[in-house]
């Protein structure tokens, strides 16, 4: 289902060309699959995405802090 859960979300954001709070979910949502996933990389290139236009957004900046000071706990 995680599959077709990331297909879904990036056949969405083909669609969103403006960052407004629908693409910022979007992103967020695919963000946490990939986690769920086990895809570090794909997870904190979607949250990288959202953190670069609102680094406010959720607990963003709490991620890239995970991810950057390597306290995520996921396997790369």
């Amino acid at each position: 289902m995680n599959d077709l859960a990331v297909r879904t979300f990036e056949n969405a954001l083909k669609e969103k060309l403006v960052w407004d709070e629908e693409k910022k979910d979007l992103v967020y949502n695919l963000g946490s699959i990939f986690e769920k996933m086990g895809k570090r990389e794909d997870a904190k290139v979607q949250f990288e995405q959202i953190y670069g236009v609102d680094s406010s957004y959720k607990d963003v900046s709490k991620k890239m802090d995970d991810y950057y000071g390597g306290q995520s706990g996921a396997a790369a």
